[in-house]
């Protein structure tokens, strides 16, 4: 049945429906006949993907190129799954409604490790060999990027190839290479794009065994970096209807060196490069012009750190007060949210406030070096209660290194201070994930029984806030794969056989497939949830992201005896290996003003 005729037929029996047809305000539409076809395609839903900035900005950035159609592929939710099926229609594009399979490339977007089974969907309902060994030479280059890219090796079976890092250049390169080698073997073009730097093809690399893990064999992808400001597109795409993050997005800064030794995205996307004041009026200004939004966020790993931060907001703001559009800052640094700060963003429409203690005690504040005290946290909160706030949103995580049942007793003191200063209180606690490259990747995984007992203390704050605590089992598998060699790959194909998919969604995860498929590929789980040694191999240690082995280890040692280290913005270099001080340092838009950086 032809895709178009499918939809007509079968919009109106599967929840949102719009989530389907394309089309949107600003979206983009080329003659398919162009020269190279790029599907990004996000394994998740449309509400999820068209949320994501990084996503928005390869779609128009490849599309800026006339010699490249960029089309963008979802998700589709369950009920739309066995719609498909029944049919015998494939996974097509948003745009031309096109079957990827008929694409020059696929590229996954990578942003978390429970997609997975969604990726192998995805490739299934395209009709797209799921193994890359098995794919011919006029099947799609299959290539992944994102976070989850700087540990490949759980799903490298299952690509072509790898792109680590900034992927804004590297996607052209890459785009480039795919229509040059057009008509050769693919193993030949595979060869050439193993030659592209930041690019890591699985095929072409043998593997070893050191130790309790496999991994790749003398071979090292150093990941690539944007130093100059980048790509940032004002004529956004405005979904038909409510996403997850629905409203334009300027991206201020990249990168965070606050060094908080559990946090993934603050070691592997150093140093910190900022957009001047200048700079982040004229996107802003244009975004709204382009696309009518009512809400700008000023997005980066930690917005309120930029040096300029509240000079940008001020100019903003009177840039926006007219248009009745307000500001959003994603989750917050409690000791950069400032009284004058609070009146700015609260002055227009009040958008909701997130903070994120992340412990509860400063002792193990201090072990994490989340360098924020308790008195700043309820600084901040009184700040923003003064100036109407009536919710607030707090982010706190269990099963850290180091913590004790009284840190944990310490989120339940701390919360109810703050529910005495604002009418609601939502708090969403995660299980802590031993990441790759972070200080905290020679930890284990927490114990069911730990879990329990932390979640019973928990508890007593049931009546005073509005509370969510991560499922331990979805955060077994997350850390399994998070931390997982090429083995890995067995599990999720099983758990994938055996019917799982879209496991980043609560209620769809089901921990007795993902059981199944442990056994099925006879996996001991113990290799990748416990602690491992310093001098050990790890899978992912080919991957270059600049940092240190020897710095992250040196971190963890501070952080056993509670020591702190200051962000390098304001002192001396930490000594992490990303900046080479010639075209790699942080790159502040003016000089910074906070107070001076506490002795440690």
């Amino acid at each position: 049945m032809e895709i178009e005729r499918f939809l007509h037929t079968t919009l109106l029996n599967v929840r949102k429906p719009s989530r389907y047809i394309g089309g949107e305000l600003n979206s983009i539409k080329k003659d398919p006949r162009g020269r190279l076809r790029f599907l990004l395609l996000f394994p998740d839903t449309y509400e999820v993907g068209m949320s994501h900035h990084g996503f928005r900005i390869l779609y128009h950035l490849l599309n800026d190129q006339d010699w490249i159609y960029a089309e963008r592929g979802f998700l589709p939710w369950v009920d739309m799954v066995a719609e498909m099926k029944e049919a015998g229609i494939p996974f097509f594009s948003l745009e031309t409604k096109t079957p990827a399979c008929a694409f020059d490339i696929v590229g996954i977007s990578l942003q978390y490790e429970l997609s997975y089974t969604s990726v192998l969907l995805a490739l299934d309902l395209a009709n797209i060999p799921l193994l890359s060994q098995e794919r011919a030479d006029d099947d799609p280059m299959v290539i992944a990027g994102g976070p989850c890219a700087t540990n490949p090796e759980p799903v490298a079976p299952f690509f072509d190839a790898f792109v680590l890092g900034d992927g804004e250049e590297v996607a052209l390169e890459v785009a480039h290479v795919v229509l040059e080698t057009k008509g050769m073997s693919r193993k030949r073009r595979l060869e050439k794009l193993a030659g592209i730097e930041g690019v890591y093809v699985p095929a072409l690399c043998s593997l070893e065994r050191t130790g309790r893990f496999v991994v790749p064999k003398r071979v090292k992808v150093k990941m690539r970096r944007i130093t100059k400001p980048w790509y940032q597109p004002t004529k956004q795409i405005v979904p038909y209807m409510e996403i997850v993050h629905d409203r334009g997005i300027v991206e201020i800064m990249r990168g965070c060196t606050r060094g908080c030794r559990f946090c993934q995205a603050g070691m592997i996307y150093r140093p910190v490069r900022e957009l001047s004041r200048e700079e982040i009026e004229k996107i802003a200004r244009d975004l709204v012009e382009e696309t009518g939004y009512e809400q700008v966020s000023l997005l980066s790993l930690s917005s309120m750190d930029h040096t300029d931060i509240e000079g940008i907001l001020g100019s903003i703001h009177q840039l926006m007060k007219d248009r009745m559009v307000s500001l959003s800052i994603p989750s917050t640094r409690v000791d950069s949210f400032t009284a004058e700060a609070a009146q700015i963003i609260a002055s227009i429409r009040k958008t909701g406030l997130t903070l994120a203690p992340e412990a509860g005690t400063q002792r193990l504040r201090d072990v994490i070096n989340k360098n924020v005290t308790e008195e700043e946290i309820l600084k901040a909160v009184e700040s923003a209660a003064k100036m109407g706030w009536k919710r607030v949103k707090l982010y706190f995580m269990i099963g850290l290194p180091f913590e004790e049942d009284e840190d944990v007793e310490g989120i339940v003191k701390l919360v109810g201070k703050i529910r005495r200063m604002v009418k609601k209180v939502t708090v969403n606690v995660s299980a802590f994930i031993p990441k790759a490259h972070t200080p905290f990747q020679f930890v284990g995984f927490m114990d069911q029984e730990t879990y329990k007992r932390r979640v019973e203390i928990l508890s007593k704050l049931r009546g005073t806030a509005e509370l969510k605590i991560s499922d331990y089992h979805q955060s077994k598998v997350e850390a399994l794969l998070s931390r997982g060699d090429r083995r890995l790959s067995r599990v999720v194909m099983a758990a994938f056989t055996r019917g799982a998919m879209l496991d980043e969604w609560e209620d769809r995860f089901d921990r007795k497939l993902w059981g199944k498929g442990v056994e099925e590929a006879n996996c001991d789980e113990s290799i990748y949830l416990d602690t491992v040694d310093r001098n050990e191999p790890l899978p992912w240690d080919f991957v270059d992201t600049g940092i240190d082995k020897r710095f992250l280890w040196n971190e963890y040692v501070k952080a056993s005896k509670g020591e702190k280290t200051p962000d390098c913005r304001f002192g001396n270099c930490s000594g992490c290996g990303v900046c080479d001080f010639d075209t790699v340092f942080n790159r502040l838009s003016s000089k910074p003003v906070r107070e001076e950086v506490k002795d440690v």
